[in-house]
């Protein structure tokens, strides 16, 4: 279709840039067709990074951070529904984990480069995160600044973590994306001319996925619901969704405008508080000798010297899983096998997990005051439980039982009141109209 529509030479070919579902579908087309060459978009890639790294941490709190900065649908921020929501959070974790460390660093008169080498398994941990989540930032920025060798060299750093993590087809998909650009140097050279793409500000680049998701089909995706039958109501369905995009837009600029309530300086302000408040209660934790104590680390099972140690070598596991696609699918070394390739090599923990395990600690407690109060309610006399002497009443020889039968017909006596005034203001209107 596009090859008439352009009029390639022989020597020419065309550059499709596709999310993760469609590139990995065309793999096998290019190898057919020569003159198409497919590049995965960044922006979907940026965003899996993200659940990566949400994946990872699970098991050690992530989640109890993004709850300490004021995040309340835990459950959205693990599926990561909202893009631009699960960034920020992730950033503003990213920073209070920068800061904890460094200002502990500081204090223990160490280097960053030796963190791994002590023995204080909290730090490790994060230390980890701030690592591997300045890969994802770099090449956010990368995009956003429309700067390919950052863009590039930093998804080749982050690469490793997507088969631990058990984002097979993203581990597939990158390592041949990877190997296209590094063996063309044409599309290297097209690409830093041009990585990413300007639409609506002078140096705020958009990847080119972001630019036809944001602005041409993201809206249609988000109303089209039910699979239509064929082709022509699929394409009147998408011409009525356009044409309610128009109008809503122009509602929007008409009684709305263009201002943004989130760079307010009191959000700005409160922002400031919430990472200062993390990267505290994380100093603390560093600073701890039993961190599990600490509010942040609550419920954290992994955060031990087995869990540590899966975290530390997981990378160089990724690195050779990534080698072993290469072998099998690119350079053809090796006899093609999918087994283990959805494999995780990290102990994740959802958020219906650490829901449960709060259920049963606070049954646990309830438990535990309830026999406590069973072995003090009991007497040394006769009655079977009952202490000393008989029971004391209230005021004219009443118990508690006769007190709360007192309020109760006091609350209906009051109800009935209520009731009645009401009636009479209703007929005197209904005398008052005659």
């Amino acid at each position: 279709m596009y090859k008439n529509e352009i009029g390639m030479e022989n020597n020419e070919y065309i550059n499709v840039v596709a999310d993760e579902a469609i590139f990995r579908r065309g793999i096998s087309y290019c190898k057919t067709n020569q003159k198409t060459k497919m590049i995965l978009g960044q922006w979907h890639t940026n965003k899996d990074m993200m659940m990566a790294l949400i994946t990872i941490f699970s098991g050690y709190r992530i989640f109890n951070m993004a709850g300490i900065l004021g995040v309340r649908f835990l459950d959205k921020l693990e599926k990561g529904i909202d893009f631009r929501a699960t960034s920020r959070v992730l950033e503003l974790i990213w920073i209070s984990v920068g800061i904890a460390i460094h200002i502990y660093v500081k204090k223990k008169k160490q280097t960053l480069d030796n963190i791994l080498k002590k023995e204080n398994n909290c730090v490790k941990v994060w230390y980890l995160y701030f690592q591997w989540a300045s890969y994802w930032r770099a090449h956010w920025f990368g995009i956003r600044w429309g700067v390919f060798d950052l863009q590039h060299e930093s998804l080749k750093a982050f690469s490793p973590l997507f088969p631990i993590a058990g984002k097979s087809n993203y581990a597939r998909s990158v390592t041949y994306h990877i190997h296209c650009i590094e063996n063309n140097p044409l599309l290297r050279k097209m690409l830093r001319k041009a990585p990413s793409i300007n639409l609506t500000s002078p140096g705020h680049f958009f990847a080119y996925d972001e630019a036809l998701e944001t602005f041409g089909v993201k809206f249609v995706k988000q109303n089209i619901t039910r699979i239509p039958a064929d082709g022509e109501e699929l394409k009147l369905r998408i011409k009525a969704t356009q044409l309610e995009k128009e109008r809503t837009e122009m509602l929007i600029c008409d009684y709305i405008g263009d201002s943004v309530q989130s760079s307010r300086p009191r959000n700005v302000q409160s922002q400031k508080e919430k990472i200062w408040e993390l990267a505290h209660l994380l100093i603390n934790a560093f600073e701890s000798l039993n961190p599990l104590e600490n509010p942040v680390f609550e419920f954290c099972n992994n955060l031990n010297d087995d869990g540590v140690n899966q975290l530390i070598i997981a990378y160089d596991i990724g690195i050779k899983r990534l080698q072993t696609i290469a072998n099998q699918e690119i350079f053809l070394t090796e006899s093609y096998t999918t087994i283990g390739r959805r494999a995780r090599n990290i102990t994740r923990v959802t958020v219906a997990d650490i829901t449960k395990m709060k259920k049963e600690k606070k049954i646990e407690i309830r438990e535990e005051k309830e026999k406590e109060k069973g072995r003090g309610g009991r007497g040394r006399g006769r009655g079977g439980g009952r202490g000393r002497g008989r029971r004391r009443r209230g005021r004219g020889g009443e118990g508690r039982e006769g007190k709360k039968g007192k309020k109760q017909t006091c609350y209906l006596m009051m109800m009935i009141k209520q009731l009645i005034l009401k009636s009479q203001t209703i007929i005197r209107s209904c005398y008052s109209n005659l």
